[in-house]
């Protein structure tokens, strides 16, 4: 039984009634859109990684940076690390504001986020 659940990927009957009601009280939440800039922090996580590179929180997006030192050179994949003062134009959905400006701080840094009015 297991070997044809792993061949199949088949979900147990338990894991898939658990994703169905987690899926149903999260549409049940009132979502927000927060479209804002970060900056990447002094002594931070994102420091010298790629944007690729870094689990950002669920449904959170980098739409653009705008590097704090014209000094920046690409990889051989053309990707850019993030470096000190990097500013991020970041947009995400979310139904726990806290929760997710938790784990984006824990990534670059505690700050005030600067929201755009643009969404």
């Amino acid at each position: 039984a297991y070997l044809i659940t792993e061949l199949f990927g088949v979900k147990s009957t338990n894991d898939t009634i658990i994703e169905l009601r987690e899926d149903f009280e999260e549409s049940r939440r009132d979502k927000t859109v927060v479209d804002a800039f970060v900056v990447v922090q002094k002594d931070s996580f994102a420091i010298g990684k790629q944007i690729r590179d870094i689990f950002w929180p669920r449904n959170l997006f980098v739409l653009s940076t705008k590097k704090a030192s014209a000094s920046t050179t690409m990889d051989v994949h053309g990707g850019k690390e993030l470096g000190e003062g990097d500013i991020l134009h970041i947009r995400y959905t979310t139904t726990d504001d806290m929760l997710t400006r938790r784990e984006l701080f824990d990534i670059v840094g505690e700050q005030e986020i600067k929201e755009t009015d643009e969404q």
